[in-house]
């Protein structure tokens, strides 16, 4: 097992460093997953968009900002004609996975690939906003933002809820909480068997042809995840960002004023100081503390009761923990130490917390949570998930988590 190296610093605190071993593990991981022209899904010719987001940080980290632009251009290249990043496209033997591109139906990408029905979170802008500061290329970032510009319009047009800046969730796989317990009553509504109700989700997409906006507003589940709407909200805002550096000024005005009015919609909905999720089929709204919750810090716009509470929350309160973020609260019925969506300690929710804690200037409380971060880290052994009682890793070695590792440690030297 790797160590970790406490320096004393001038100022007093104490700061992790990651050892070598640790770094090395990771660098493995990430390329031991290596397609050639993007980072393999579950070890198959399949590509996450998810995954090739955070993927581009660590191939960028490692020095490979070709390769680091690469993986963003198959990332927009997964676009479908209604401009949606699906969560997965699918290449020649990627038969293999639990679901086979035959089960989607024949929807394609623009570049021909096989492609879910459903989307990924979008990811690509905060990874881009991060890799172009670091290593700007004008001429990928003009090619790619248009495409990333178009993602985030399609939530607003074919997914907005009742036009409130609001992005609906047509299945478990769209939100930041796939297996959480939230969305149990609506799932067996369709079936018993968790299982086989995504699978029926699945048919009812290929029934009704894909058409996003129909299965907006008639499909089985329709949710409102609020940790979703806020990783929305940071993507409008990243495109914006980079847009104003590139001179797209039309674009960049437009990202910001989405930004702005996701982030409204979220602050609108709160309910003592938190945001609510949503079940649209079945009409009901009900706050829950997890790490959905604890993800509306990335909204670009916080109320200063919500920010307060959040961060009480992560650091000191039901969602905190020695090693990261808990993806549930002990207190909570459905509370299941080494389940990843409800009681494990999750590690990529954990580092995305942290960039909403850096966006709102909550540097101390940003550095706390990373450190405890990296330590969850050496325990898993860059599994995505920690045994939240029993401290073990859970999983397989995720190529996602290592190349958050290698970002962070990129970042820090």
């Amino acid at each position: 097992m790797a160590n970790i190296k406490l320096l004393l610093c001038a100022d007093n605190n104490y700061l992790l460093m990651i050892d070598y071993g640790l770094k090395e593990l990771a660098t493995k991981v990430l390329q031991d997953a290596d397609g050639g022209n993007y980072t393999y899904f579950a070890g198959a010719p399949c590509q996450s968009s998810n995954l090739s987001a955070l993927a581009a940080l660590g191939w960028a980290a490692l020095g490979n900002q070709t390769r680091a632009y690469q993986e963003l251009a198959n990332l927009v290249e997964m676009r479908d004609d209604q401009g949606m990043i699906p969560a997965l496209a699918f290449e020649y033997g990627a038969h293999k996975l639990d679901i086979t591109p035959s089960d989607w139906g024949t929807k394609t990408s623009s570049d021909g690939r096989r492609i879910s029905g459903i989307a990924g979170l979008p990811l690509g802008a905060l990874a881009l906003r991060l890799i172009y500061t670091v290593f700007p290329n004008k001429k990928m970032a003009e090619a790619f933002l248009p495409h990333l510009h178009a993602s985030n319009v399609f939530y607003l047009t074919e997914r907005n809820f009742q036009a409130s800046q609001q992005p609906i969730l047509i299945h478990p796989q769209e939100t930041t909480r796939p297996s959480g317990f939230e969305w149990e009553a609506s799932l067996s509504n369709i079936s018993q068997d968790r299982e086989t109700a995504e699978r029926k989700l699945i048919q009812y997409g290929k029934d009704a042809h894909w058409h996003q906006f129909v299965l907006a507003n008639q499909n089985q589940f329709r949710v409102l995840d609020p940790g979703a709407t806020a990783i929305l909200s940071m993507a409008c805002h990243n495109v914006s960002e980079i847009a104003e550096e590139i001179n797209e000024e039309i674009m960049a005005a437009e990202s910001e004023m989405l930004a702005f009015s996701i982030a409204a919609s979220l602050n609108a909905r709160r309910k003592e100081a938190l945001i609510p999720t949503d079940d649209l089929v079945y009409n009901t709204s009900d706050i829950y503390l997890s790490s959905s919750q604890a993800l509306t810090l990335l909204s670009t716009s916080l109320a200063a009761p919500t920010l307060a509470h959040l961060r009480h929350h992560v650091l000191d309160g039901d969602l905190s923990h020695p090693y990261g973020l808990r993806s549930l609260p002990p207190s909570h019925p459905s509370y299941v130490s080494d389940s990843p969506d409800n009681g494990a300690v999750d590690l990529v929710a954990t580092w995305l917390t942290i960039q909403g804690l850096r966006f709102h200037g909550e540097i101390a409380a940003a550095q706390t949570l990373k450190n405890s971060w990296l330590e969850g880290i050496t325990l898993s052994q860059m599994k995505p998930y920690l045994d939240a009682d029993k401290y073990l890793g859970l999983g397989d070695g995720s190529p996602a988590l290592a190349s958050l590792v290698l970002w962070e440690d990129h970042e820090q030297r």
